[in-house]
């Protein structure tokens, strides 16, 4: 049974279990348009992956969110699927920052935090997968999320060309990945 996320964040099962059935009494509501767009209005839109951070989690290594206003203008039009890989690979809040530096990835303490990066990216492509999303909307610069150009990983602020390691595994699957400057794109 597949798993969509509204974006209200509600899970509902489309299969039979799904908690916006109609009910017998309520089945001859099924080809009304007004039950089809306002009970079902999640399941007709498209899902996109966004970065938590920029829905306002504070999920950031340093605790703090980067919410972005624009995006409450893609709930209109998308169902907003939130990951944080870092978190979602086993990392705490707050926690080091971390670059990459050739195919690894290191804390600015010479940790190697390469597993934890590559396991959430593996979760969130799975949640990708689960919920049928097409695009993916992730943080600029970081390791995880960085779209075109990532730290060099010398923790000096100097930015390369290059892409997370999310990124990577998401385009690899034939997502389509914007940055939060995109936005006003998907509108």
């Amino acid at each position: 049974m597949q798993q969509v996320y509204c974006g209200m964040q509600i899970a509902c099962d489309i299969m039979s279990k799904c908690s916006c059935s109609p009910t017998a009494e309520t089945e001859d509501l099924k080809s009304s348009q007004w039950w089809f767009e306002s009970t079902h209005e999640h399941h007709m839109k498209e899902s996109i992956l966004i970065s938590a951070c920029l829905l306002g989690e504070k999920c950031r290594y340093d605790g703090r969110n980067c919410f972005t206003p624009d995006i409450e203008k893609l709930k209109i039009k998308y169902n907003l699927i939130p990951v944080c890989p870092e978190v979602l690979g086993g990392l705490t809040i707050p926690r080091n920052p971390a670059e990459q530096k050739g195919s690894r990835v290191f804390d600015n303490q010479g940790l190697d935090l390469t597993e934890n990066f590559f396991k959430g990216s593996q979760k969130c492509l799975e949640t990708a997968k689960a919920n049928n999303c097409k695009i993916a909307i992730l943080k600029t610069k970081s390791a995880a999320c960085g779209v075109g150009q990532i730290y060099d990983g010398t923790f000096s602020g100097r930015l390369v060309q290059g892409n997370g390691v999310t990124v990577k595994l998401l385009l690899e699957a034939g997502i389509e990945v914007y940055t939060e400057k995109h936005i006003t794109e998907l509108l």
